[in-house]
């Protein structure tokens, strides 16, 4: 019997509002803890009582989130990944991520800023588009100077004083332009580390290569193929291949495999499913060959994976 459920999507509206937290329309949710009134453990309690650290099982987040930490640590899991944001240390995470808040001190300072796909969905660069997907796998935390600090904060106080304002004309734009930076400040970072090389391809490549990850976002439960991708494209697999390796120095099957990958760690965590039904889910022949394929991307056999504390 097949199984047609895929983890748990997480919408924006599903944050809840309160007196730290502000919405622009459904596109845009700010919060912060700065102002001195506010006692210390006020956002720890609001982000524990939150659906993104209620929900114990994975969820995949359908907006992007910056997180920006300035005192104490807050934990999150990420793509079944853990890691720890310190003083002054910035993330962002992209849409299509998978997980969730873990532990967060009391003393910690915060800010955080969430935005949906749609509505940062013109004008993105070839660049930034396979930076995002490169970060559904890597997940790179930055550490900040003084001066890369103010200008995040800054740019974050002029984004909470346009949702603030009263005044529509223009809102979405400038909402819309503070983000993009905000945004690029961060990736200027990833850039200037070493996180990622940058590297400009011809428009026509970069074209195929977003068709191919919007395709793979949703399809991959369901096709593992190559050439599946191809058709769709009306693409050779070979010619397909060498494109996508081209614009982000990954192979498509690169691409495939971790995204089905991602998708069977996060099913197999939640403990709702046994390793048949995720077999299933994910569209294998059998459990035995979903057993192979996931033993030789991850090193183990689902089951063991599924049981590992």
């Amino acid at each position: 019997m097949k199984h047609n459920k895929q983890v748990e999507l997480l919408s924006m509206m599903m944050i809840p509002q309160n007196k730290w937290t502000y919405f622009h329309n459904n596109d845009v949710f700010i919060s912060d803890n700065l102002d001195d009134n506010i006692k210390e453990d006020s956002i720890s309690e609001c982000l524990k009582n939150s659906p993104l650290d209620s929900i114990s099982h994975p969820f995949k987040i359908k907006f992007s989130i910056a997180i920006l930490c300035l005192g104490g640590s807050i934990e999150i899991r990420s793509n079944m990944n853990e890691y720890k944001l310190g003083c002054n240390d910035i993330v962002i995470i992209p849409a299509g991520t998978i997980g969730q808040y873990r532990n967060i001190s009391n003393d910690c300072k915060i800010i955080t800023i969430a935005f949906s796909s749609d509505f940062l969905n013109t004008n993105t660069s070839p660049h930034k588009t396979i930076l995002n997907h490169n970060l559904i796998f890597k997940l790179p935390i930055i550490s900040l100077n003084n001066y890369e600090i103010d200008e995040f904060i800054n740019i974050y106080s002029n984004i909470k004083k346009e949702i603030k304002n009263t005044d529509m004309v223009y809102k979405d734009e400038i909402i819309f332009n503070y983000i993009n930076i905000f945004q690029y400040h961060y990736y200027r970072l990833l850039i200037k580390y070493g996180v990622f090389n940058r590297k400009e391809n011809k428009n026509r490549k970069n074209i195929i290569f977003d068709q191919f990850m919007q395709l793979l976002e949703e399809f991959h439960c369901k096709e593992r193929k190559i050439g599946f991708y191809a058709d769709k494209l009306c693409l050779t697999a070979k010619y397909l291949s060498q494109v996508i390796h081209e614009v982000s120095d990954r192979h498509a099957r690169e691409w495939i495999r971790d995204f089905v990958i991602l998708e069977a760690k996060a099913l197999l965590k939640s403990k709702q499913y046994t390793v048949q039904q995720v077999s299933d889910m994910l569209n294998f022949a059998n459990q035995s060959f979903f057993g192979v394929y996931f033993k030789n991307a991850v090193g183990c056999s689902p089951l063991t994976y599924q049981n590992k504390p």
